[in-house]
């Protein structure tokens, strides 16, 4: 033959004629590459179709804050320098009202009551000369003003019952971190994370289950408020509701 000396050959393609002398392999090989492929396009379709991608921004906004709420105080421990809730509570509320299909609040007594509950606690903070401390302001912010707040707006998130469903369960799971948490702190203290819930500067009640809280009380009134929601899914799941 005439042209010279023949090009080299890639390395890609001395592979592929490798293999070809495996022809079963190759073959094996192209089908499960096919079939991993199809499980990935029928899955990405359907968590693409599900009512889960539907629901607006500003509700997995208020469940990232649901969330992190568990770590407030002790962000700085998991590698936050703010506390979560902090961002998504604020994120969420801006998205809520930007939403043009957010439905009207509708007022009930009861929001006078709260409202109430709100001025006694500032006259009595003014009147104990408490009221001009960043700690008290964060205190009145924080333990009475927020809670009430989301109370308020919760109805225009969790507006339908995959709304709902979802917020249950993201409780329940909460529920089980905090269960396997809370055992191991009990039997086997290396597995425990974040690893500030052993350490014994911080928080109360140490030797006892306390989980991200390092509180035992708080950490078992959301054990049992995860308990409830458990039991709530399971009973709509098994009613088909």
């Amino acid at each position: 033959r005439c042209g010279g000396p023949r090009p080299p050959v890639s390395r890609a393609r001395r592979r592929r004629r490798r293999w070809r002398r495996y022809p079963r392999v190759t073959a094996t090989a192209a089908i499960a590459r096919g079939r991993v492929a199809h499980l990935w396009t029928s899955a990405w379709r359907r968590l693409h179709d599900s009512q889960t991608m539907r629901h607006p921004a500003y509700v997995w906004c208020f469940l990232a804050a649901f969330v992190l709420d568990m770590f407030s105080g002790y962000s700085q421990y998991i590698g936050l320098p703010v506390s979560g809730d902090r961002l998504f509570i604020p994120a969420g509320l801006v998205l809520l009202l930007l939403d043009r299909r957010t439905e009207r609040l509708r007022w009930q007594d009861l929001y006078v009551l709260m409202a109430l509950l709100v001025a006694i606690a500032l006259a009595s903070a003014a009147a104990a000369g408490t009221i001009s401390r960043p700690l008290a302001q964060f205190a009145l912010l924080d333990r009475i003003a927020v809670p009430f707040l989301l109370f308020m707006v919760a109805p225009l998130v969790f507006t339908t019952p995959e709304r709902r469903d979802l917020l249950l369960k993201t409780v329940t799971l909460i529920g089980v971190y905090l269960g396997a948490t809370a055992i191991a702190e009990m039997f086997a203290p290396s597995l425990v994370w974040p690893r500030y819930i052993t350490d014994p500067s911080l928080g109360i009640h140490i030797g006892r289950a306390r989980g991200p809280f390092v509180i035992a009380e708080t950490n078992g009134m959301a054990l049992a408020s995860a308990f409830f929601c458990a039991a709530l899914v399971y009973a709509r799941s098994t009613r088909g509701s």
